[in-house]
Formats: C-alpha cells, structure tokens, sequence
C-alpha cells in the first residue's frame, strides 16, 4: 500500500488546539497493530501570534513528532490519515424530512438518487446556515469531507434501502463533516513542504457507530481548547456537539494563579493528575482546579440539559483533558443534574476497542483515542 519496504504500515496524525498527536501502527487481516506514538505541544515553539506563525508553529510540531515517531517505530511513514480538533473539523447530525408528490408508487432507482442528492444538499444548506449565524464562516469557506445518510424511514418505519418501496412521508437522519477552507488550505501547504501525503481526513464520530455497534453511550471527548459530546443510541449516532471549554483551560488557571508559563502549568497539572504532589501543593492546586472545573462543567450542562432524556447510562471519556482525575469525581457528583438516574462514567481504554493491538508500552490511551479511533479508517476499501 505504501512501498516496498512496509506495505501495511500507516500514520496517524491528530492535529489538535494544544498539541500534535501521530500513530504509527501496522494493519494485518485482522488486527491494526500500534508500534509507537509520538506527541509534540504547539507552546514549545511559540505562541500563535499571527496565522502565518500559526501555520509555521504547527508545521514545525508535525515535523517533530514525524522525527520521534520514526525513531520510536523504526518506520518511514509519508502518508497519513488526518483526524483534526473539534474546533476546526466540526460534525453535525441533521433530521430532514421529504415529502413525496405519488406516495403510492414505488421508489425505483432514479428517484431514489434524485431524493438522496435533495436531502444532502438540503443537510449541507441547513449547517451552513447555522455556521454563518454562529460563527459569521459563509458557505462557500466551508468544506465537507463528508456527509452520508444514517438512518431512512418511510411513514414512520426503518427501512435500510428506499427502492421499492412506497410511501408518502419519508424521514432522514444526516451525518456531516466540515471544515474552513482557509484552514484545509494550511493543511495542503504544510504536507506539501514535508513531502507529507494526506490520505484521508477523518472524525471520530464517523467510527464510533461501527467500532460501538448496538451500544449506547455518551462519548466526552476533552481536548486542549474544545469538549466535544456524541451521542450513540444502540449503535446510531444522534447527536454531535462541542463548547469552547477544554483540558488547557484548566492548566491556564494554574498559570494565572501561580504566575507560571503555559507549559510549566501544563507540567504540573499533569503531576497532579498523576497524583505526584506533596499534600500541601496537592491542596492547593485542588483548589484552583475545582474553579476551573464549575465552568467547565456549567458548559456541559447547557449541552446536555436539551438530550438529558436521551441520555444513556454509559458516560465515555477521551482526550488529554480526561486524564484528570477530578473530572470523572465531578461528573460522578453532578449525575442527577446530567443524567436520569446514574450512569457508569469510565475512561476509555483499549479493552473497549475490538481488534486493537498495542505493541508500545508508554501509550496514554485516553490521550491519544481520536488518533486510535481514525486508525479504523484503514479497514476501508478505499484506503
């Protein structure tokens, strides 16, 4: 697939708001094997002070952990699968409804791709609308990677294909991935200047039906900058959301209160994750993370209180964020207020993902999930 050399090797790259995540795994027939991780923080180099310093300081943390994840796996890995920070490549689940004008009449083939073209036009038209009202992004910056229909119902029953069958009232469930152009365009420029090839870009919501087929669960991803929520029900994605609060919201409290620099908060919030701290430190920056924390969990709640009834007892946590500790405690507390009864709050580990091997001991699963979940992208005929 990719050479000579090591054919069934790939990457895996995760551009996020606070760092660079890279996988380097090996697909068998079975099995997608990770052979090493790689991670580099955008504040090693700077800070984003201009877009053209943005796109250098995110080009020169891609060619960094491209060098550690080559020293660690002992691979050459030129093309990638992209997965990219929830900030950036967003996704939406759309419900449309289609009437048809001879609802008696069977769905031959040609109607049935003369509805399908109709309701993803429809779907992109509604999210542009919302983006441009949110976020002022018009609809001709954007652009979808993806954008596929989940679910089919005719006059209220599940169908799994529309020809022939007949009906007036047809119901749709739409997936779609989206990003800003401009920012797709700083993608292209950096993979060109490190001889980099993009196979495909990918969102973790696009897995998660397939690798959590028939379960139910509220998957938390908490990034640097954004917490994203999806909403699995018995396999189907229903919902997709994100606000603007993540893990480096909590290490910019420690910076503020302490007077330390970015990435020395960073440090020690992640010793004190790693429950590392003397007792009187410990206290103290207990302290200022639970302030930190009533925000961050004040921005679930206003995600969540519209689905609460949907909610499943199954509460998933990914990202860099999730690794502190206080956040599944906090959650733990606030069941009532998120959830109807009390749901089973969990990190996410490898034992949840099915054909996953793990060849390199220092992996920190909850970090680098995104990057684990888009390695299934590889399974697809396509790739």
């Amino acid at each position: 697939m990719f050479g000579s050399q090591k054919e069934k090797n790939f990457l895996v790259l995760d551009i996020g708001t606070e760092a660079v995540k890279a996988l380097a795994a090996e697909k068998n027939r079975e099995d997608i094997v990770i052979e090493g991780a790689a991670l580099s923080y955008f504040d090693e180099f700077g800070v984003f002070d201009s877009r053209n310093f943005k796109k250098d300081v995110s080009k020169k943390a891609v060619l960094t952990v491209l060098k550690d994840i080559q020293r660690t796996s002992g691979c050459q890995l030129k093309k990638a699968i992209l997965t990219l920070s929830p900030d950036i490549l967003k996704a939406r689940i759309i419900k449309l409804t289609f009437k048809r004008e001879k609802g008696g009449e069977k769905i031959n083939r040609q109607e049935r791709e003369r509805i399908r073209r109709t309701v993803l036009a429809e779907a992109k038209k509604r999210i542009c609308r919302e983006q441009a009202e949110k976020s002022g992004i018009l609809p001709k910056e954007l652009h979808f990677v993806r954008s596929e229909i989940l679910e089919t119902k005719i006059d209220g029953y599940s169908v799994k294909e529309l020809t022939e069958y007949n009906g007036k009232s047809l119901e749709f469930s739409v997936f779609a991935a989206f990003l800003p152009k401009g920012y797709l365009h700083e993608l292209q420029e950096i993979s060109r200047e490190l001889d980099l090839e993009i196979l495909k870009i990918i969102h973790s919501a696009e897995i998660l039906g397939k690798v959590f087929s028939g379960e139910s669960g509220v998957f938390l991803d908490i990034g640097g900058e954004v917490t994203q929520l999806m909403l699995l029900k018995e396999g189907n994605l229903l919902w997709i959301d994100e606000f603007g609060i993540g893990g480096e919201h909590f290490s910019q409290a420690l910076s503020d209160s302490l007077g330390l620099l970015q990435e020395q908060a960073r440090v020690l919030k992640e010793s004190y994750s790693e429950r590392e701290l003397g007792e009187q430190a410990r206290q103290r920056i207990e302290e200022i993370v639970h302030q930190a924390l009533s925000e961050w969990l004040s921005g679930l709640r206003s995600k969540m209180d519209e689905y609460k009834s949907l909610m499943p007892p199954s509460l998933y946590l990914f990202g860099g964020g999730s690794q502190l500790f206080d956040i599944k405690e906090a959650l733990a507390e606030q069941d009532e207020l998120l959830f109807i009864g009390s749901p089973r709050i969990q990190l996410a580990s490898l034992g949840d993902l099915p054909h996953i091997k793990n060849n390199f001991p220092y992996l920190k699963v909850p970090q680098f999930f995104n990057s684990i979940l888009a390695s299934y992208a590889t399974k697809e005929k396509n790739i």
